[in-house]
């Protein structure tokens, strides 16, 4: 970045990269929650495996809890999952952008993917 200048996202820039996080973290849930009903297991059997309770496990189904990244790998291991996680730089739109000392250029501001993180919920 050149010195002196500092990208400052917009609030409905936040807003919507909010949005998305929230919407990864509940297809993540839902993709979980779907490898468990196809493979016939039920809440209690889960329950078993995580070594939780069974309501535990049907809060976390009905999205009515927020869960930890413990409970979602615990999960994932009793429904036989493999989750990968991807972390990126937000690359936010170049012309609805602010910042401090004037206006950057796409290559001021924007950074490389920082890259893949992948962990096996097997070896947890």
């Amino acid at each position: 970045m050149n010195a002196g200048r500092v990208f400052i996202p917009t609030s409905e820039m936040l807003e919507r990269h909010a949005e998305d996080l929230i919407d990864a973290q509940s297809d993540l849930r839902e993709r979980l929650i779907e490898l468990r009903t196809s493979s016939g297991k039920t809440q209690q059997e889960v329950a078993e495996i995580m070594g939780v309770t069974g309501a535990l496990v049907a809060d976390f189904e009905s999205f009515s809890a927020n869960p930890t990244m413990t409970t979602l790998r615990r999960y994932a291991l009793a429904v036989g999952a493999d989750v990968h996680y991807k972390v990126t730089r937000r690359s936010y739109s170049q012309t609805s952008h602010t910042a401090i000392n004037g206006r950057f250029k796409s290559a001021d501001w924007r950074e490389p993917q920082i890259d893949w993180a992948r962990r096996d919920l097997a070896d947890a």
